[in-house]
């Protein structure tokens, strides 16, 4: 199946081609259509298999063609990492160029002007929002960030699954992304890990649910001090 075959805006079109994309791989092929429909969904591939346009592509698409709320950000997409919250914005960058929509890539280690920038366009809105947990719940905690018109959420990459130090890497990102989520009111679609995602209740009874899993023999003080400082 060919990108020209998704009935695809020309402008983001002219992005595909520019990226030379053609032919769209198995998991896009199922996954686009679907997004593009207003469909809530999980989708698991392997790592090199397009995952990152399956989801980008649509949801430019629908950012273009259907009407958004100005001032607010319009679609989250929640990564584990700043390198891979680097290598989606690129992406994004590339294949949105010819398009209107704007984007801002929200991770840590940043100096403080990368910190004003993001502040910026956090509180005036972003059409895509692609982020860290952790630095995301830092503005949050802030009060200025814009979700009243948010209505895409993107969990990516196995989040729930990334393995460095399983307490103070994994469960942190579980509370902070759970913290998160507390945060958005309604969604109009959901895409959870890179991609039929039942609602945001459901992802916060799971979240919850691991979370509860990974603390089991801990006692209150061991949890406490395992999330000193992120309150």
């Amino acid at each position: 199946m060919k990108f020209t075959d998704f009935g695809f805006n020309e402008r983001l079109v002219e992005g595909i081609e520019a990226s030379n994309y053609e032919n769209a791989t198995p998991v896009q092929e199922q996954v686009i259509p679907l997004i593009l429909q207003g469909k809530d969904i999980i989708a698991s591939a392997q790592t090199g298999t397009g995952k990152t346009a399956a989801f980008l592509l649509p949801l430019i698409n629908n950012i273009i063609t259907q009407p958004q709320q100005a001032g607010s950000n319009t679609a989250l997409v929640i990564v584990p990492t700043r390198e891979l919250a680097i290598q989606i914005a690129q992406h994004m960058e590339g294949l949105s160029y010819f398009t209107s929509v704007s984007s801002i890539a929200v991770f840590g280690g940043g100096d403080g002007g990368a910190f004003v920038q993001e502040k910026k366009a956090l509180s005036q809105g972003a059409d895509v929002v692609i982020c860290t947990p952790g630095k995301m719940m830092a503005h949050i905690k802030m009060g200025y960030v814009k979700f009243n018109g948010l209505k895409y959420l993107v969990l990516d990459s196995n989040i729930k699954n990334k393995r460095v130090n399983p307490i103070c890497v994994e469960n942190y990102d579980k509370m902070r992304i759970l913290r998160i989520l507390r945060q958005l009111l309604e969604l109009d679609e959901m895409v959870y890990d890179s991609g039929t995602s039942e609602d945001e209740a459901s992802i916060i009874e799971d979240l919850e649910s691991e979370l509860s899993k990974e603390f089991e023999g801990m006692n209150k003080e061991e949890v406490n001090r395992e999330f000193e400082g992120m309150n």
